[in-house]
């Protein structure tokens, strides 16, 4: 599998081991985010493997929650023994007018320790919340509460996807996904079963280092992972909701052209216009309207004060802390202002360089 790091390769790892333990941490599981590049990237095959030999529902995403709950009542109320939950194929054009990919229904599932489904045709069920939800999508944009609760695994294959394929249904005699892992998986199982009994063996030990929403459960793995020798666990948490953050990514590409110095939120908005940012950060505000379009940049940037944000270079990686202070700024009057301030620069290599590669000509930096 193409990996996009090695920490995507672990966290599918760490995803399999979730399975056989889901019922220790009802409602505190993330949703297993798996990306791609493109597609044919081997997404379904990722899950495949994460699942194993456990039942799985299926469900259409779609921009309304009442349909996916109906569909997901109807398959558990057929089939109890139902323990993975899979959102296939996620698509931008699926996530309605936003082109976010959010749901309430999803994300309350994902949290809550007990669950009710209901539905028109069938009785309401009520269950301790036993499964485990995977969603893949190639590289969609997704809310921030959906990402804050995701455990991320990317694919990123180069080159020609079908020759690739071809290439390896020869060597292995058959299809990855229909062939191989239906050949392996008991053994695929034994080995995660081994994996938590090397884990017990050596006094489970637990991960205080990773840091994740979902805290025992991210211990836990992580302290499996950690005896079994898989490193860099959750190591792409950050950098995986910057990339699926619509809003992340805008502000990043905001710092990168306004850095430097304190501005007012109307000469924000002026920059964030003339960047294409407007539909992103203010979506609802007619950005011909300063005024309005002021208030508005006011309101999407107050959540992200205090934080950080990185914009790429085709040379260097580049670390902006965005400050909001009040002071009079060499004018009669105190006021509130903005400003991106530079806290770090690295050079980059060819395989560091995710998504949107910026221009540094056009930077407006001090620089370092």
């Amino acid at each position: 599998m193409d990996w996009q790091t090695n920490a995507d390769r672990t966290n599918a790892v760490a995803a399999l081991l979730t399975v056989p333990i889901r019922l220790h941490f009802s409602g505190g599981k993330p949703i297993v985010l798996v990306m791609a590049n493109k597609s044919h990237a081997g997404k379904g095959t990722v899950v495949d493997f994460i699942r194993g030999n456990t039942a799985k529902a299926e469900i259409l995403y779609e921009n309304i929650d009442w349909p996916m709950q109906r569909s997901l009542h109807e398959q558990v109320s057929q089939y109890p023994e139902i323990g993975l939950v899979n959102i296939d194929n996620v698509r931008i054009d699926s996530a309605g007018r936003g082109k976010i990919i959010r749901s309430g229904f999803i994300e309350s599932l994902v949290t809550s320790s007990e669950i009710m489904l209901t539905s028109t045709s069938r009785k309401p069920v009520r269950m301790a919340n036993r499964f485990l939800f995977l969603l893949n999508t190639n590289i969609g944009s997704l809310s921030v509460d959906m990402l804050n609760r995701s455990l991320p695994i990317r694919l990123n294959p180069t080159g020609d996807l079908q020759d690739r394929i071809a290439t390896v249904r020869k060597s292995l005699n058959g299809d990855v996904k229909h062939d191989w892992l239906p050949t392996h998986r008991d053994r695929i199982q034994s080995k995660a079963w081994g994996m938590i009994s090397r884990w017990v063996e050596a006094g489970r030990p637990l991960d205080m280092e990773v840091r994740h929403p979902m805290g025992p459960w991210a211990q836990h793995v992580g302290g499996i992972l950690m005896v079994n020798g898989f490193e860099e666990f959750l190591n792409n948490y950050s950098s995986a909701k910057a990339t699926a953050d619509p809003i992340r990514e805008a502000i990043s590409i905001l710092a990168f052209n306004a850095a430097g110095e304190h501005k007012r939120a109307a000469i924000l908005a002026t920059i964030a216009v003339s960047q294409g940012l407007a539909k992103t950060l203010f979506p609802s505000v007619d950005s011909a309207n300063q005024a309005a379009s002021e208030r508005a940049l006011g309101m999407a940037l107050k959540p992200y004060i205090g934080e950080t944000f990185t914009a790429v270079t085709a040379t260097n990686k580049i670390t902006y802390r965005l400050q909001k202070e009040q002071g009079r700024f060499g004018e009669k009057h105190p006021h509130f202002r903005y400003i991106f301030e530079q806290t770090d620069r690295q050079a980059v290599v060819k395989q560091d360089l995710e998504g949107l590669v910026l221009e540094e000509s056009n930077q407006q930096v001090v620089p370092p």
